[in-house]
């Protein structure tokens, strides 16, 4: 096996997840929904910048390998491991406490190679992960190729001070933390180079992790207006929460990357974040240069606010048969107020009705739970909401509705004071978070709670609002009845297995869990087997594509090494 310089791991949500029995958040019934790809970019971004440097990189992705096989063994895996850095990706709060066990695996059996932990959830919680004796250093800036480029230099000599936002030990065990920099570099996608990057990894090790990971992305391409990976929904970002906006990439860097994706996947491409957010005229200038320079995919995009007709049409005519994600939170506009929208539900329906008119692919609404000022009587009232919308809009099927109970992703600002805008922490110490991580019932790892609303309250508004919501679109032919009734079963059964795990926790007989396990699996695997595939077959992709891959692979030259 060659020598590595540079390893890459990607973890799960639930650590070793065929053994320890978690009931996952309930999921909605069927819809076009999007895989997460922003996480991927800057992985590949990485990846490509090393090995350009000369270095050989080498991707782990844990979950594609316990999906790929039951007798898959995490710790084993690990071991066999050898590299002197090994870099940890984490976005999302519930990877934090597996991102420690695997960090502990590896100074298990590498105790002379480095930890890095980098990503949304690393920055957020950097101060907490640096006092685990596992962690070597946290990335609390962007974490791209020059960043890891310049860390691979800087662990031959064990001089870490001069690398922007990277938090580190000396040798005594204290704690520096250097200083961020204000200049977030943005490369533009190269896909040439990521199938470089992907194709030496296969022959150099015969793993196929690296070429999974692009494969999931090229399904479901995103690209950002954002220059730094950890992009917050539009509704957790506007200028009253985040009171300084972040840095935005210029629109003529997101075209190229659109235009870029575009070359080598006929899939969907989504745009994170609002493209009216950086004002100056910014959103008329990106959909201006894909009006004169029209790409043929079609395009997913994010509104935090109402847009009046002018601006769908706008769209329309940069993308025929667009796509549309809206986030109102909920139906009551004081409840939107106190997150920084001040847009009625009037200006909401006309959005959905420009849309509509201008022959939208699908418009998917989403509503929240467990938002500051939020009773369980206002949860109630938003699903009456839906069946006003739905009757109002005559049950058009391009008219997704959703629910789902609230959580504020690592990137969003308002978890620097969650207090101020009505958001109850629920763990005062980081120790305390990790905890409840621990705990195999989804509400009680939900990190907030509201001053209208409990943990148990929020828990039950959304399962009831969710087989509602079911139901009603039953009703309204968006639905059929028979898969309807399914879906609400299954609803029914994690209600029960809800009780099952607090009354066992609560008399602490934790030693029945793992008989649980199978039914709980049953659970969770209809919820995702419940979801629409998007993934695109080879047949489906257009001659262009094919010829761009072809290009690509034969660029490549991947017996170089």
């Amino acid at each position: 096996m060659p020598q590595t310089d540079f390893i890459l791991l990607r973890i799960s949500d639930t650590y070793d997840f065929h053994k320890l029995p978690f009931l996952h958040v309930p999921q909605n019934e069927p819809r076009n929904s999007h895989a997460a790809g922003m996480p991927f970019i800057d992985l590949f971004a990485v990846v490509s910048r090393l090995e350009k440097a000369g270095y050989r990189e080498r991707v782990i992705d844990l979950p594609y390998r316990m999906a790929r096989s039951k007798r898959f063994d995490v710790e084993s895996s690990i071991k066999k491991l050898e590299a002197p850095v090994f870099a940890i990706g984490m976005n999302e709060t519930v990877q934090v406490r597996d991102a420690l066990e695997v960090a502990r695996l590896i100074k298990k059996y590498r105790p002379e190679s480095r930890t890095i932990f980098y990503g949304c959830a690393a920055i957020h919680f950097h101060l907490g992960l640096i006092n685990y004796p596992d962690v070597d250093c946290v990335m609390r800036g962007n974490f791209d190729g020059t960043s890891a480029a310049q860390f691979m230099q800087a662990a031959v000599v064990g001089r870490f001070s001069k690398i922007p936002g990277l938090v580190w030990k000396e040798k005594s065990g204290r704690v520096r933390q250097n200083e961020l920099s204000a200049d977030f570099a943005s490369p533009n996608l190269n896909v040439t180079e990521y199938y470089t990057s992907v194709a030496g990894q296969i022959l150099r090790y015969r793993a196929f992790d690296s070429a999974a990971l692009l494969k999931r992305w090229l399904h479901h391409p995103e690209i950002s207006i954002f220059k730094t990976g950890c992009a917050a929904s539009p509704l957790f970002v506007s200028q009253e929460t985040s009171g300084e906006l972040p840095a935005f990439r210029a629109p003529e860097d997101v075209y190229r990357d659109i235009a870029e994706l575009c070359r080598f996947s006929p899939a969907p491409v989504s745009i994170k974040g609002d493209i009216r957010m950086p004002g100056e005229n910014y959103g008329e200038r990106l959909l201006s240069l894909l009006q004169h320079r029209p790409v043929a995919n079609q395009l997913v995009l994010e509104l935090g606010d109402a847009a009046p007709a002018f601006f769908i049409q706008e769209i329309a005519r940069a993308s025929p048969g667009f796509r549309l994600n809206i986030a109102p939170g909920s139906h009551d506009e004081s409840v939107r107020k106190m997150l920084g929208h001040t847009y009625s539900n009037r200006d909401l329906e006309s959005t959905i009705e420009s849309a509509l008119r201008a022959k939208v692919q699908s418009v998917e609404i989403l509503f929240l739970i467990g938002l500051p000022g939020q009773t369980a009587e206002s949860v109630i009232e938003t699903t009456i909401y839906c069946e006003y919308l739905l009757r109002r809009f005559d049950g058009d099927r391009r008219l997704s509705l959703s629910i789902a109970p609230c959580s504020l992703p690592c990137s969003s600002p308002l978890l620097e004071s969650p207090e101020s805008y009505g958001f109850k922490p629920r763990f005062r110490t980081f120790e305390q978070r990790l905890d409840a991580l621990a705990l195999p019932g989804w509400k009680d790892r939900l990190e907030y709670q509201t001053a209208e609303m409990s943990t148990e309250q929020i828990a039950a508004a959304t399962y009831g609002s969710l087989i509602f919501l079911v139901r009603l679109k039953a009703k309204y032919g968006q639905l059929p009845y028979r898969k309807s009734e399914e879906i609400v079963a299954n609803y029914a059964r994690g209600i029960e297995m809800s009780y099952r795990l607090d009354e066992i926790i609560k008399n602490g007989r934790t030693d029945e869990l793992a008989s649980l396990k199978p039914e709980i699996d049953r659970i969770n695997d209809y919820a995702a087997g419940s979801h629409q595939n998007l993934s695109l077959p080879l047949m489906m992709m257009r001659p262009q594509n094919l010829l761009a891959l072809g290009k690509a692979m034969a660029e490549s030259n991947p017996w170089r090494r």
